[in-house]
């Protein structure tokens, strides 16, 4: 196996691999089915395959399908994938839901951050020097012409008895 190659070449007229060759009768003891079947013609074909269908329809609807062996086998793989089909469209409906909720959630965010550039802006207008001298002329209040500076009063003064 590790060691040299072996050079194999076939001899002339023989091919590399040789296979056995065996009738179609030695090979239909392993099989359950024979090569050498003649084709069933078709109308035997089709009234076989609508009357098993008519029949599993009519074990459906009686309900027999459901006391047959093959179904008391397959009933748990059948409630499973039941369950797990209603746990996926439980999921599909809460990712949906949820998605809902954000897009409502960013569009109010959206108008929040409008109304505060609104209102920052507005502030800012009003706190202008300019226009707090303007409302307060309305009230012949004006704006001071010499600078603000300190009253001192000494203690002597401030008491009186």
């Amino acid at each position: 196996m590790f060691g040299k190659k072996k050079d194999i070449k076939p001899k002339k007229n023989q091919s590399r691999v040789e296979e056995p060759q065996q009738d179609s009768k030695s090979l239909s003891r392993f099989f359950k089915f024979s090569f050498a079947r003649k084709p069933k013609k078709e109308k035997e074909v089709k009234s076989k395959s609508r009357f098993r269908i008519m029949r599993t329809i009519a074990s459906v609807l009686d309900g027999s399908m459901l006391k047959s062996d093959f179904a008391m086998r397959n009933a748990p793989l059948a409630f499973f994938i039941f369950a797990w089909i209603l746990i996926a469209i439980a999921n599909n409906y809460m990712a949906q839901r949820k998605a809902k909720h954000i897009d409502q959630v960013k569009q109010e965010i959206k108008d929040l951050r409008d109304e505060y550039i609104s209102t920052k802006s507005q502030l800012m207008y009003s706190t202008k020097m300019s226009e707090v001298a303007r409302k307060l002329q309305k009230r012949e209040i004006k704006e001071p012409v010499h600078p603000p500076f300190k009253l001192l009063i000494s203690a002597k003064e401030g008491h009186h008895e």
